[in-house]
């Protein structure tokens, strides 16, 4: 009996042990092209906020960018995480949300996908493009 076991649990545990992080690649730019999408227009010096809701937090969904701002133009500030429902808060679904601040002027885009990081393929709520101006 424990050799059926074994015999059964063998390749499970060979498969898993020799996953190898390499084989899962992020999609390339060609993927998601950023020449639509939502538009936001700032002035120099002012902030901006990006707010999406990760529906499948909890099953590891969270939204990843695939091509971020241009550095020059647009600089991270904060980044934060709040429960949908916090009266419930096991299997809430998570607003993340990023705050910006317009460093030159221009135009600048990025654009996020919502996934599992380790399986950036198995996408859950589709992708998300932004296109800033900077006046």
């Amino acid at each position: 009996m424990r050799i059926i076991i074994i015999i059964m649990i063998l390749p499970v545990l060979i498969a898993c042990c020799t996953y190898d992080n390499d084989t899962v690649t992020k999609p390339s730019d060609d993927d998601i092209i950023c020449e639509s999408g939502d538009t936001i227009s700032v002035r120099l010096g002012e902030q901006f906020e990006i707010s999406l809701v990760a529906w499948s937090y909890s099953g590891g969904y969270q939204w990843i960018f695939i091509k971020r701002f241009d550095e020059t133009k647009v600089d991270s500030v904060t980044y934060m995480t709040e429960l949908l429902n916090p009266d419930r808060p096991l299997g809430s679904p998570v607003i993340q949300r990023w705050v910006f601040a317009a460093t030159s002027r221009g135009k600048t885009c990025a654009s996020m996908i919502c996934c599992r990081p380790w399986n950036p393929r198995d996408r859950d709520s589709g992708t998300k493009c932004y296109i800033v101006f900077v006046r």
